[in-house]
């Protein structure tokens, strides 16, 4: 699963080539999802309500987070009542949020 989080806040200040990195990433993973041995689950626009109702429904081997961290070790979310606003989340709570059905990997690419 690919989570990729970039407020419309964020991006003014900091912006990312989102087409780009999920450009790179099907690149580097194209013969095995040609051979079928891997299927991409990307989720744009993430905030925390998103991601749990996707994990209600599916569980996923990695999860690869694309979008903007703090020093202080925080992820920046969309914030669910106004997207274009942050919201942080701590590397523990966005961790919790795999609690019941934990990948084998998370990359976070922040």
């Amino acid at each position: 699963m690919v989570l990729i989080s970039l407020p419309l806040d964020t991006y003014k200040s900091s912006p990312l080539d989102l087409l780009e990195e999920i450009k790179n990433i099907y690149s580097a993973l194209e013969p095995e999802i040609k051979k079928g041995n891997i299927e991409i689950y990307i989720e744009e626009k993430v905030n925390i309500n998103t991601v749990y109702k996707i994990l209600e429904k599916e569980s996923f081997d990695i999860v690869h987070f694309t979008g903007h961290g703090t020093e202080g070790g925080y992820l920046i979310f969309e914030d669910e009542r106004e997207p274009s606003k942050e919201k942080l989340i701590s590397i523990k709570d966005f961790r919790n949020m795999f609690i019941s059905k934990q990948p084998d990997l998370f990359f976070l690419d922040a």
